[in-house]
């Protein structure tokens, strides 16, 4: 409808008499991160990642029109350089290029359309200020580096199916070429996992999208800072080291008054075990000793050896 969405500071509908019919949505998609590089050491648990500095991916959004005049539209958006897309109930605004056309169908003297376009530049989140959902949150049982998701307005409610499932195991080492015998030869003196992506089902909940922006800022801010992110599961009673791998799946429920949006978060599993116990280095207030660079504690865990 007339104001709602702006390109280049152009009102799509009054211009093209156009409209975004879907993925308006996936705008609310924080990056996922570059590969960091990772050691996988075979005779122990997960990865061992370096996450001292983390640099985001560019991201990819589609779009889908339906327009009076879509011929105008595509030209627009095919100009050199980069153009901004605006949404007014969503008070925020992107900057894109545009990338490829998705589909097209013609319609009479109309056209329905898509477009793919490229967000190159990240708005790295920073953590404000303050920030608060300004309403009730559900307590989900989870907290990041101690703090409660619902803190960032966040509630979970999907995703312990996955964190409670055993990793892969890591292969040792295995002869299979031996012709002559039946079967294979394994080396089973150990068995480690692999580590493991886990995707949770999320929800942010907020008064307002000022208050949205927020938290989203804060949370995602949170996230992406160096070192590991120590994941506390009060259901399991477990806490994992964890980092920031991607967001996708954003839905929104609701934009107005009260703000309800569904996303999910993948959180690389850097190691755990289902039984077992974890050894951290602490001082004698049992406070965890973090290592000189601050990114990481201390593993008490003996590997091998005699």
């Amino acid at each position: 409808m007339r104001g709602d969405v702006y390109i280049d500071g152009i009102d799509i509908f009054s211009a093209y008499g156009a409209n975004i019919t879907d993925g308006l949505d996936s705008l609310f998609t924080f990056p996922a991160i570059k590969e960091p590089e990772a050691n996988d050491w075979p005779e122990e648990d997960g990865l061992e990642v370096d996450l001292e500095t983390i640099h985001l991916q560019a991201t990819e959004v589609s779009l889908t029109f339906f327009a009076d005049n879509p011929d105008d539209l595509i030209a627009k958006v095919s100009e050199p350089g980069y153009h901004t897309i605006s949404v007014s109930d969503y008070g925020k605004e992107w900057s894109f290029r545009l990338s490829s056309q998705t589909s097209n169908k013609v319609i009479k003297e109309a056209g329905a359309f898509g477009l793919k376009f490229t967000i190159d530049h990240l708005d790295r989140s920073l953590t404000p200020v303050s920030y608060s959902p300004g309403t009730w949150v559900k307590d989900s049982g989870y907290y990041i580096d101690d703090i409660n998701f619902n803190s960032f307005g966040v509630e979970v409610y999907g995703g312990l199916d996955e964190i409670t499932k055993s990793p892969v195991v890591k292969q040792n080492l295995i002869r299979n070429d031996i012709s002559v015998i039946d079967g294979q030869i394994y080396d089973t003196g150990t068995l480690v996992f692999n580590s493991m992506d886990v995707s949770l089902k999320c929800l942010f909940v907020a008064s307002n999208m000022d208050n949205f922006w927020n938290c989203y800022n804060a949370f995602f801010a949170r996230m992406i800072e160096p070192g590991e992110k120590m994941l506390y599961v009060e259901f399991t009673g477990i806490t994992y080291p964890v980092y920031y791998k991607k967001s996708g799946n954003f839905k929104i429920r609701s934009s107005k008054n009260h703000v309800m949006i569904e996303f999910s978060l993948t959180l690389g599993f850097i190691s755990f075990r289902i039984e077992g116990r974890q050894y951290i280095l602490a001082a004698e207030d049992g406070a965890l000793i973090i290592t000189e660079d601050g990114l990481n504690y201390i593993d008490m865990n003996v590997y091998g050896g005699e």
